[in-house]
């Protein structure tokens, strides 16, 4: 099965594997996700600089699924995550595991500000096309309490 990106430049790539990366405007500061990479929307200006999005942040918002929506298994949830340390917000898949289903039928609610890790994963398959499509999602980091 082939592999592609669900969309073109978000990525990077990198020894490691695809990096998703953002842009600053070096004029005013601005930032995006997905990277603007021809002129900033703020300013107008072409100085912009790549920089790679960090690995861990706070849930902001999320919303849970218990709906099928197109390709995604029910329940799933959408999350903004903050990376505080950039100022910068992402929307993204927020994986939810089995284990992690369980406990939201016993009553479990996923709460703001809780910590995430961004990661690369299959977002979908289209067997149709023979196709797997790649993409960014995150997941809960579990601390101990």
């Amino acid at each position: 099965m082939q592999e592609k990106y669900f969309m073109n430049g978000i990525f990077r790539e990198s020894e490691e594997g695809p990096v998703p990366f953002y842009s600053r405007c070096k004029s005013c500061g601005a930032k995006f996700f997905p990277a603007e990479l021809i002129m900033c929307n703020q300013c107008n200006s072409q100085d912009l600089e790549q920089l790679d999005l960090p690995k861990r942040g706070i849930i902001d918002t999320f919303t849970v699924n218990y709906r099928p929506v197109n390709m995604y298994k029910v329940p799933h949830a959408i999350c903004v995550v903050d990376f505080p340390d950039i100022q910068l917000k992402v929307k993204g898949i927020l994986q939810l595991t089995d284990e992690y289903i369980a406990k939201m039928e016993k009553g479990h609610e996923i709460e703001i500000n809780s910590p995430v890790e961004l990661f690369i994963d299959t977002l979908w398959e289209d067997p149709e096309e023979n196709t797997k499509y790649i993409g960014y999602k995150f997941r809960l980091i579990e601390e101990d309490k």
